[in-house]
């Protein structure tokens, strides 16, 4: 099955993969963390590599979907849903993405 969503011509979910890894490190800085159960960034990558290889066996196993967001090609974040019981689905955004949601809407 493919789980790959093409939201827009700009915007594409993907599985969280191993090949993200590295985005994901560099990416989830402390303005991104303060959403998650963390209380700092990852201070090594491999930390970032449990995160993703974690994450999908948890898909494997169907408890939950993690999705890599992808603007323009380029990694801009992560999103996904916990098949448990949840308040709904969470986004975790790097800050230029949310800056360019900024710019896009006006604020």
């Amino acid at each position: 099955m493919d789980m790959e969503h093409h939201i827009s011509e700009d915007i594409t979910l993907t599985p969280i993969h191993l090949d993200y890894v590295q985005d994901i490190f560099e990416g989830f800085d402390k303005d991104v963390i303060q959403y998650l159960p963390l209380d700092e960034p990852p201070s090594q990558v491999d930390d970032t590599r449990a995160f993703v290889e974690h994450s999908i066996t948890q898909m494997a196993s169907g408890n939950d979907l993690v999705w890599v967001i992808l603007y323009q090609n380029s990694f801009a974040g992560c999103c996904g849903r916990k098949r448990r019981k949840s308040t709904g689905p969470y986004y975790l955004l790097t800050p230029q993405m949310r800056s360019t949601q900024t710019q896009a809407r006006g604020d």
